[in-house]
């Protein structure tokens, strides 16, 4: 929180000039877990300060704060965990009913994109775990396409 917050002092200072905020020609954002400590609406307050366009890998519980900064959730947080994901047939079946229950609740709140995980590769072939992976991501292909 203390970098934070002297980065957004030193923005309001003088340090980052106005003109290169408003130029909108870089889209930057920020992954929420580097800052798990800040509270969501110091994150986003901050960020609007510095000229970032939203904050990554937002939970469901605050995809819709960023708006109220004029900022974008750029990425909403998913289902399933790093470990343990897409490449394993055994984890198809939640891992699709938790994406087509998350899906349409992102779409809902204004966030276009999830990120989703492959999982850990615990002596799997890489081809195996991409072959596994684009089984089960074809299951949800229809509920994302229908949510644009």
């Amino acid at each position: 929180m203390l970098k934070l917050a002297a980065a957004s002092a030193h923005v309001r200072a003088g340090g980052l000039s106005a003109s290169a905020v408003r130029a909108g020609r870089l889209n930057q954002s920020v992954a929420r877990w580097c800052f798990a400590r800040t509270p969501i609406n110091d994150l986003c307050a901050s960020g609007k300060s510095m000229g970032l366009m939203g904050i990554d890998l937002l939970g469901a519980d605050e995809w819709l704060v960023p708006k109220q900064y004029g900022l974008q959730c750029t990425m909403g947080n998913s289902f399933g965990t790093i470990p343990v994901g897409f490449n394993r047939l055994n984890q198809h079946d939640k891992l699709v009913a938790d994406g087509e229950a998350m899906i349409p609740q992102a779409a809902a709140a204004g966030v276009h994109k999830i990120v989703v995980f492959s999982g850990n590769r615990g002596g799997m072939s890489d081809g195996e775990g991409i072959a596994n992976c684009i089984t089960g991501l074809k299951r949800l292909m229809p509920v994302a396409e229908q949510h644009g």
